[in-house]
């Protein structure tokens, strides 16, 4: 078991880096290398979601034991509404490391993005230019870099990223990060809006 650190200045020092094993995987993962079967319990291979195909090569990208990268991005100077960066905090507490645990992967639990500390950083710091129809660009914009950079990290270390937002916003970051590691990966976007304004015709500024 290894444990990747990120020292990132914007990682959150109140929580740390965890790695969650499945049980799942000190038999199974043996059982398929030794005669091409899979193990009882709740692993992969196991359960099977109907609404996905069942396939080996559905996360082929990953490498095994297959390891999925938790990654908070508590984002909220997007838009103009309190309470999406309390996201990443309420979806773990509802469970979610142990869902994961429970269907065979690997979870690596990363500290959340620290967006307040790049806000007073982004504030101190002289030559940028607030775009007027943009809402808080100066810091959604180093906020998503950050984050695209993890995202890339994960993938090219064969993890799979999960991104817990957050708002709208982060979807910069995590796909610039997913498209830098992966150049070939399509999207499937899905949403009550198409989301492809630009500032210069984005009648609100979120982004």
């Amino acid at each position: 078991m290894h444990c990747v650190i990120l020292r990132s200045p914007f990682l959150r020092t109140d929580r740390k880096s965890r790695i969650l094993l499945s049980s799942h995987y000190s038999t199974t993962c043996m059982n398929k290398s030794k005669d091409g079967g899979g193990g009882g319990g709740a692993g992969a291979g196991n359960v099977h979601d109907h609404m996905l195909p069942v396939s080996d090569d559905l996360f082929r990208h990953c490498t095994i034991p297959k390891t999925v990268s938790v990654i908070g991005a508590p984002m909220t100077y997007g838009q103009p509404f309190v309470g999406t960066d309390a996201g990443p905090t309420l979806i773990r507490e509802a469970g979610l490391l142990t869902k994961l645990t429970a269907l065979g992967w690997r979870v690596e639990d990363l500290p959340d993005l620290d967006f307040e500390r790049m806000k007073t950083t982004s504030s101190e710091k002289e030559g940028g230019i607030q775009s007027s129809s943009a809402k808080n660009s100066l810091i959604v914009g180093p906020g998503t870099q950050k984050l695209a950079d993890i995202v890339e990290h994960s993938m090219k270390e064969g993890r799979f990223p999960l991104i817990l937002g957050g708002d709208h916003s982060i979807g910069i970051g995590s796909l610039a990060g997913i498209l830098r590691a992966r150049p070939d990966t399509g999207i499937i976007w899905v949403d009550a809006h198409a989301d492809l304004n630009t500032p210069a015709i984005s009648e609100s500024g979120n982004l």
